[in-house]
C-alpha cells in the first residue's frame, strides 16, 4: 500500500517537473495528495450521512480544515522532513520501463477511482435531500 501511495508521489512530482513552473514540484505532490485525501474522508462522510440519513448541519469548512491540517502534517513527515521524498524520487526513477508503466497505470486508476468516488458520494448525498 505505501509503494502505491509513494507512487502516486512520485508520479504528482513528475507532474509537477513537467509543468511551466517547477519550483516546489514536491510540495505540489503533497498537497494534492492531502486535498485528494481530505475528498476520501469527505466521501465517507456522505456516504455516512446519506446511509443513515444524516444531514449534519455544519459547515463543510469545519470538517474539511482540520482534516485538511491533519493530512498535510503527515504528508510533511513523510515526505519532507529530512527530505525523504529526493529518496522516494530516486527509487523511482531507478525502476525500469516496465515498473515503472505499471506504476503509472496504477497511480492513474487510484486518481480516478478516488475522484469518482467524490463524484458519485456527492451525487449520493443529494439524493436524500
Amino acid at each position: 500500500m505505501m509503494k502505491i501511495y509513494r507512487g502516486i508521489f512520485y508520479w504528482l512530482y513528475e507532474m509537477g517537473e513537467r509543468a511551466p513552473s517547477k519550483w516546489a514540484s514536491h510540495w505540489k505532490a503533497y498537497t494534492f495528495l492531502s486535498v485528494l485525501e481530505v475528498w476520501l474522508v469527505g466521501s465517507v462522510f456522505f456516504y455516512i450521512g446519506g446511509y443513515f440519513n444524516i444531514i449534519l448541519n455544519v459547515s463543510p469548512k469545519i470538517i474539511y480544515i482540520p482534516v485538511g491540517i491533519i493530512y498535510f502534517v503527515k504528508n510533511y513527515f513523510m515526505f519532507e522532513k529530512d527530505d525523504k521524498w529526493v529518496e522516494y524520487v530516486e527509487y523511482f526513477k531507478g525502476l525500469s520501463k516496465e515498473e515503472r508503466r505499471k506504476s503509472l497505470i496504477i497511480t492513474i486508476g487510484v486518481l480516478f477511482i478516488c475522484i469518482l468516488n467524490i463524484i458519485l458520494s456527492i451525487y449520493y448525498l443529494s439524493s436524500f435531500k
